[in-house]
C-alpha cells in the first residue's frame, strides 16, 4: 500500500459485503529483470526491494535474474526504483514494463535536451 496516495481514512461499518471485500485479489504485477553484481548491486537492490516479495536466482558469474511482485498502483515508483540502479539492471520481461522503462528514459532525455538548449540560447 502506498500510503503517500491516501487522502482521507475513516472506520468501515461491518458488514455482509465485508466478506467478499477481502476475496477480490489485489491487482499484482510481476518485474523481472537481470543484475550485474558490481558495486553490491546485488545487496543494495535486495535491500531497496525487501518489503516486495521477490526471488533472485544467480544465471552467471555475477549475473542475476530477480523476480518482483508489485501492486499495479505502484508501477510508477517501481520504474522509477529500477531506473536508479542504471545500467546494473536490464528489464527482460514483461515487454510492458520494458516500454514504461523506455518511454521513461525518452522523456528524461528530451528534456534534458531541452534544458541544454535552453542553456545554451541564454549564453
Amino acid at each position: 500500500m502506498n500510503l503517500g496516495r491516501i487522502i482521507s481514512c475513516e472506520r468501515a461499518e461491518i458488514s455482509e459485503n465485508a466478506e467478499l471485500i477481502h476475496r477480490i485479489p489485489p491487482r499484482k504485477r510481476r518485474v523481472i529483470f537481470e543484475l550485474k553484481d558490481e558495486r553490491n548491486a546485488l545487496e543494495r537492490a535486495l535491500l531497496h526491494f525487501a518489503h516486495f516479495p521477490k526471488k533472485a536466482e544467480r544465471i552467471e558469474r555475477n549475473q542475476y535474474q530477480i523476480t518482483i511482485d508489485y501492486d499495479k498502483d505502484d508501477e510508477t515508483e517501481m520504474v522509477i526504483r529500477i531506473l536508479s540502479f542504471g545500467p546494473m539492471f536490464k528489464v527482460v520481461q514483461p515487454d510492458h514494463f520494458v516500454n514504461l522503462i523506455k518511454e521513461r528514459l525518452r522523456k528524461q532525455k528530451s528534456s534534458q535536451l531541452f534544458f541544454h538548449d535552453k542553456k545554451h540560447i541564454s549564453r
